[in-house]
C-alpha cells in the first residue's frame, strides 16, 4: 500500500492485491458490532480503515487473534476459513476488498450464533 499526505488530503492507494475483484465500503456507527461471527469458505478478505478505530476479532482451528485497525495500520489481511467479526470504537469507515463477488445462487458466507463469552475477544 501507497500512501500520500498534504495539507489537502490523505491518500490510500494499492490497497488490495491483484487477486482483489469486488471493493466496498461501510459507515459503521459508533459501538456497532457486526453481530454474528461469518466466515468464507472460498473467499479471502482484505480490511482497511481510512478513518475512525475498529477491533477486530478472527479464529480458526483454536487460534484467536484481536486487532485494531486505523487509519495508520496496512489492510488486514483475513484468509479464507477464519471467522471473524468487528465492534467500532468511534463513527468508522471501512473499506473491504474480497477475492470473490457475491453470488446469491451459490453464497460463500457462513454464519455461527454470537456469544457474549467471546465479547472480550474483540469488544
Amino acid at each position: 500500500m501507497r500512501r500520500h499526505s498534504d495539507v489537502r488530503r490523505d491518500g490510500y492507494f494499492d490497497l488490495f492485491p491483484d487477486d482483489v475483484v469486488e471493493v466496498n465500503a461501510v459507515v459503521i456507527h459508533d459501538s456497532q458490532s457486526a453481530g454474528d461471527w461469518h466466515g468464507h469458505r472460498w473467499q479471502d478478505d482484505y480490511w482497511f480503515v481510512p478513518l475512525g478505530k475498529l477491533r477486530v476479532g478472527m479464529k480458526f482451528a483454536g487460534e484467536r487473534r484481536c486487532r485494531f485497525l486505523t487509519p495508520e495500520h496496512d489492510p488486514l489481511h483475513i484468509p479464507a476459513g477464519w471467522w471473524h467479526t468487528y465492534k467500532a470504537l468511534e463513527p468508522t469507515v471501512l473499506i473491504y476488498g474480497l477475492t470473490r463477488r457475491y453470488d446469491e445462487a451459490d453464497p460463500d458466507e457462513r454464519r455461527l450464533e454470537f456469544s457474549t463469552q467471546e465479547e472480550g475477544l474483540y469488544g
